[in-house]
């Protein structure tokens, strides 16, 4: 009988004991996780964060799961995780455990997110008609003292886009005299003139058209090497690949004085198809001064679409001429004169700049913005009354085409 108390006082004590110890600093707590919150989200990530009761010390078990299996089980050492490498429009359960070297909590309730669509990356292109800076275009400049003149109204619109691609008319000389007589048609451009180019952010610029020689081989090797030194890619022998946005866009520039043959142009366009996303072919051909589309401006154009280009670029009558949707595709014949002197007929002081936009890697915009050249040989931007005439000689009826 004895014994039976003294077994039961012991008993009493270990259990008061255990009382005791349980409120007490020493014994290990349940490690509640509440209060589970989400920031930085986007399409394929999260940041998970909570709060807790719990001592120094505890760590952390995070556990994503979507809706058929468990995409993640990760520990972390601070109340936040960053979880990546998600899927955009997908509902995401989050559960967190603490746990520290006394005891293992219970899995929280489940927090759900849902991640938002992924929004597409926007790709701007401009395309601008021909561009010619010497013979008064050179000496207005010149007299000036500002080398960027041509350039500064239209400069900031143009910066604004991903890639801007030209053609540019006449060859940088290294060298002087750089004076054009009035009537003259052979053409040399101050290496001064570059100022303007780099002003407008000019990325491409087609050299493949029937003034580039006009100051020899040795000015053309040096326009060459003139444009690369300053971060703008020529066009004219060979393709050229420009990528953005992870978009590869391939350029391929014909002129028919030089190189607008067909059979060239299909073999360099099986030659980049494969490598490239968007193939664009500049097409310095046509008849001046006229808005008539000639049969070998036609059927380079058709070739060009029919064997894997997207979009045609037309340069050379220094007019604007129409816009033409071929097989789902875009030829622009002549985007006439972005910059020149020939100021001596209203048609040739009208211009196209084509601004086309993709998303991701599917195009789905294409905007008209009328140029018009001014006094001393600078465009501007037209607004929507001066441009209906542009419009016109394009033959759209709007300033964009939303696909």
């Amino acid at each position: 009988m004895k014994n039976k108390k003294f077994y039961l006082l012991i008993l009493i004590g270990i259990l008061f004991a255990g009382v005791i110890w349980a409120k007490s600093d020493l014994a290990p707590k349940e490690i509640s996780i509440h209060n589970i919150s989400f920031s930085d989200i986007a399409h394929d990530q999260f940041k998970v964060l909570w709060k807790v009761k719990s001592e120094d010390g505890t760590k952390y078990m995070v556990r994503v799961t979507d809706k058929h299996n468990i995409i993640l089980r990760k520990k972390a050492s601070r109340k936040y995780l960053l979880v990546t490498g998600l899927s955009p429009e997908t509902k995401y359960w989050v559960k967190i455990r603490g746990i520290s070297h006394k005891i293992k909590g219970k899995w929280s309730a489940a927090k759900g997110i849902t991640t938002p669509r992924k929004e597409p990356i926007k790709t701007t292109v401009l395309f601008g008609g021909d561009v010619m800076l010497s013979r008064f275009v050179g000496r207005v400049t010149e007299a000036s003292g500002d080398w960027t003149l041509p350039f500064v109204d239209i400069a900031d619109e143009f910066s604004q886009n991903d890639l801007v691609f030209i053609n540019l008319e006449a060859p940088f000389k290294e060298t002087g005299p750089y004076y054009v007589s009035d009537d003259a048609m052979s053409f040399k451009v101050n290496p001064e003139m570059m100022a303007g180019l780099k002003l407008a952010d000019i990325n491409v610029a087609s050299i493949a058209n029937n003034h580039i020689y006009n100051a020899g081989s040795a000015s053309v090797d040096y326009t060459k090497s003139y444009l690369n030194e300053n971060n703008i890619e020529y066009c004219f022998d060979v393709p050229v690949i420009e990528e953005i946005n992870d978009l590869k866009f391939g350029f391929l520039c014909y002129s028919y004085d030089l190189n607008l043959d067909t059979d060239l142009l299909i073999s360099q366009l099986n030659e980049i198809k494969d490598q490239v996303d968007v193939i664009i072919v500049s097409m310095h051909n046509g008849s001046e001064y006229t808005e008539t589309i000639s049969s070998t401006q036609s059927n380079f154009a058709h070739t060009a679409i029919d064997n894997g280009a997207d979009i045609v670029i037309g340069h050379h009558p220094h007019v604007v001429q129409r816009m033409e949707e071929y097989n789902g595709k875009y030829i622009f014949y002549s985007l006439g004169n972005l910059v020149f002197d020939q100021s001596w007929s209203w048609p040739t002081q009208l211009g196209a700049t084509i601004k086309i936009t993709w998303e991701d890697k599917v195009m789905k915009k294409i905007e008209f913005k009328p140029i018009k050249i001014d006094d001393d040989f600078q465009p501007r931007f037209m607004d929507f009354e001066e441009g209906k005439e542009v419009l016109g000689r394009l033959q759209v009826d709007n300033y964009e085409i939303i696909k």
